[in-house]
Order: C-alpha cells, then sequence, then structure tokens
C-alpha cells in the first residue's frame, strides 16, 4: 500500500502508474478544500481511501502505519511537498529532511545554498516590505529584475520589473496576498534577470543518485497585456541534442548543493552565455501535461510520474532502467493557445481545425461552448493546451505556425461580453 499526497495535477496519473506495480493508494488531501484549479483533476473513485489532514502529524502517521503499513509516501501537486515529506520522515521512510524543505519551499534560501556551494545561479535576495524590495534590486544593479512569490508554482505573480516604480508596483500588489498555493505572500524574492534558452528538466532521485529522465525546452512570449506568457515546449532528444549533457551535470549539482536525497524535481534552468543558471526548483512532478501525458510515454517509454512510480515501488529496476541510454521516437510539443482579449467563446470551428493538423494528438485543457475568457497574463489564464506528436519535426513546426495563425485570427471566435 502507498500513501499519495494531493493526487492532483501531474500526480493525477500516479494511482495508474502505481497500479501497474500492484501498489494501490491511499489518499491525503493536505488541505480542507481541494484549490480549485485542481477539481478537474481530481479522481476520487482512484483511492482505497481518502483522508484529510487536520495538521497532526504524528497522529496520522501513527492511524497510517497501523491501518495500511505504508511502504512509500508519493508527493503529489505543489501544496504537498511540506507534509509528504515530513510524514515520511515520520514513518521512518526516505525523506529529504527538514534543511532541504527549507531550501527547496524557499527560493531566498535555495539560491543562498547554491551560491555557497559554489553552483552558478542568479543573484536572489529577499523581500518583506516594498522598502526591501527596492533595496534588493538596487543590490542586484542591474535591469530588469524579477520579482514573485518566495513559495508558489507556475508563474504565479512572476513581475519583471524595468526600473524601481515596477518593483514598488509588484511589491504592493503581491505581498499580503494569497498566492495559488492557498498561502499569503509574507515574503517574496527578488532576483537577477537571466536570458538565455530556457529548459524545464525533470529528475527522480533515489538515495542521492538523480536521474534525468525528460527535458523541455521552453519558451514565453509578450501576452496581449505586455506580460510574459507560455508559448510552447518542446521535448529534445536525449541523444541529438547538444545541451542534455550541460543540463545534466548541473543538475545534478543543483540537487546536491539543496539535500535532495528522494524524490521527483521539476526544475527550471536558463542557458546563459555564463553557463546554466537554476531559476526555479520544485520538488514534485512537473504538470499535468508535461509531466504525464500518454505523448510523452510513447516518445521515451517512460513520463516523469511513470519513473517516479517505478522508483517508489521498484528502486533497483528503476536504476537499471535508465542505466541505458535513452531514446526518442517521436517529437512532442505543447503548444499554448491564448485569449487575446475578452469574451465569451462562441464558436469551436477554431478548435475543430486544430484537431484537423497532422500532428494535432490532443487536448490538455480547452474551453467549452459559452465559457468566459480573459485576455492572458500567465500559464493559470492559458484557456488551451494543445499537444502536438509526429516522427517528422517539420510537420510539428508547421502545425504550430498554423495554431498561431489561427490564433490571431480568433481561434476561440470571442463574443463581447455584454455590461
Amino acid at each position: 500500500m502507498g500513501i499519495l499526497i494531493d493526487g492532483y495535477s501531474g500526480a493525477a496519473a500516479l494511482p495508474r502508474a502505481l497500479r501497474r506495480f500492484g501498489y494501490e493508494c491511499v489518499h491525503v488531501q493536505s488541505m480542507r478544500e481541494i484549490p480549485r484549479d485542481y477539481l478537474s483533476a481530481h479522481r476520487a473513485g482512484q483511492w482505497r481511501e481518502a483522508l484529510v489532514f487536520t495538521g497532526d502529524v504524528d497522529g496520522l502517521a501513527a492511524r497510517l502505519r497501523e491501518e495500511f503499513a505504508p511502504a512509500f509516501v508519493a508527493v503529489g501537486a505543489h501544496e504537498s511537498i511540506w507534509l509528504a515529506d515530513v510524514l515520511s520522515e515520520a514513518l521512518g521512510l526516505p525523506a529529504n529532511g527538514e534543511i532541504g524543505r527549507r531550501l527547496y519551499l524557499d527560493k531566498h534560501f535555495a539560491a543562498e545554498a547554491l551560491a555557497a556551494a559554489g553552483v552558478p545561479a542568479p543573484l536572489t535576495f529577499a523581500a518583506t516590505t516594498v522598502a526591501e524590495g527596492l533595496e534588493s534590486a538596487a543590490r542586484i544593479g542591474s535591469w530588469p529584475v524579477v520579482v514573485k512569490p518566495i513559495n508558489s508554482s507556475g508563474s504565479d505573480g512572476v513581475s519583471f520589473c524595468h526600473g524601481p516604480a515596477d518593483v514598488e508596483r509588484a511589491c504592493r500588489a503581491l505581498l499580503g496576498e494569497r498566492n495559488i498555493c492557498g498561502q499569503i505572500n509574507d515574503k517574496l524574492a527578488v532576483q537577477q534577470f537571466a536570458s538565455g534558452r530556457a529548459y524545464a528538466t525533470h529528475t527522480v532521485s533515489l538515495d542521492g543518485h538523480h536521474v534525468l529522465v525528460a527535458v523541455f525546452e521552453f519558451a514565453k512570449r509578450t501576452g496581449p497585456l505586455g506580460g510574459a506568457i507560455y508559448d510552447c515546449f518542446r521535448l529534445i532528444s536525449p541523444a541529438q541534442h547538444e545541451s542534455w549533457r550541460e543540463l545534466y551535470h548541473y543538475s545534478r549539482r543543483c540537487l546536491d548543493a539543496l539535500h535532495v536525497k528522494t524524490g521527483p524535481v521539476l526544475g527550471e534552468i536558463m542557458l546563459t552565455a555564463q553557463g546554466p543558471m537554476l531559476i526555479e526548483i520544485n520538488a514534485r512532478l512537473a504538470g499535468a501535461g508535461t509531466g504525464s501525458c500518454a505523448e510523452i510515454e510513447a516518445a521515451l517509454g517512460h513520463s516523469h510520474a511513470s519513473a517516479y512510480a517505478q522508483r517508489l515501488c521498484d528502486p533497483q529496476g528503476f536504476l537499471r532502467r535508465f542505466e541505458a541510454p535513452m531514446t526518442m521516437s517521436k517529437h512532442v510539443w505543447f503548444v499554448a493557445v491564448a485569449a487575446l482579449e475578452a469574451g465569451t467563446v462562441n464558436s469551436l470551428a477554431g478548435l475543430s481545425r486544430i484537431e484537423s493538423l497532422v500532428s494535432f494528438s490532443d487536448y490538455i485543457w480547452k474551453p467549452g461552448l459559452g465559457d468566459a475568457l480573459r485576455p492572458c497574463i500567465d500559464q493559470q489564464s492559458i484557456p488551451a493546451l494543445v499537444v502536438l506528436s509526429h516522427q517528422d519535426e517539420a510537420v510539428v513546426r508547421a502545425d504550430y505556425e498554423a495554431i498561431r495563425a489561427l490564433e490571431a485570427a480568433d481561434v476561440f471566435g470571442l463574443k463581447e461580453e455584454r455590461r
């Protein structure tokens, strides 16, 4: 029997993956209410039993030990990171420990740990007030700077500031507000801006041995209101991409510096002119798209979620599996389709045209007729995410361009909302 904390987002695929190894799950909900963004990925019927955490770690551990004798505790959505690790520790199961939890739950502490270990990373300072935010930006000494919550996920609250006025505006907008993880922003990270090619790294660790199971090159673009929104994520080949080995070795240095010993990690690394730099790290699976979809499994033979499931259920088999070089049989792109203005979805014809593209495989999510949309400002406001998959990358690229043309021509058939 296994324990899964917050089995939403990328972790929604874990119960099925675990059953392949003969394990059922008890689900533990870390919060009294499931965050709204996860409701669509909540699959209540997948669990042997469902529990809600009430704040008593020792009591929960005692009940789980007595009733289920768990073999492992699996981390789920971002909100589960602390509870999954501390509960593993209480049950005597592999955990990253108090130092590790502090480092990967606080972007400022993580940056300090990387610096102490001699791992290149952007300068990052903490700010609990507007004045500290301005002082931190001045210490960085170059523009732009990035202001963001100290512990959140996705692109929640990420602000690119080109001068003191932007820093002040971002700090005032974020401090004291609740982020998408349900926590109050009482501290912000002010970070040096790093430019270059951006990569999302998916790793799984076992007893301090780190395996890089997938890498995506991704890009952002300027949204309709001027902010940065996602463009697409492109799966890269372990055998053919020139940066794979560099990203692998740098990822291992980061994970060692941050005391990661066990579990999945999603990293964001920028390959700059000075070399790789860690922008973000989250000790969890990648999201519902890139972390677990069937197209990734078809291309690589595994996904972040399935690799983590094997690490939990068959540790030695996991190590043997990733001894051999990985190959990639298909090109897989995840293309974000943005709403460029406000309105309600008045036609599904544009989405049907996307479905007719040669490399179209699936939607991770899409809006329905009558849904109200707003101009995209971040990851959470993107209304459609399309999976393209094909053996020929030229076909995928052509279909990507076709999606962008449809987007510019109002793919959602938006009808202006009446006031």
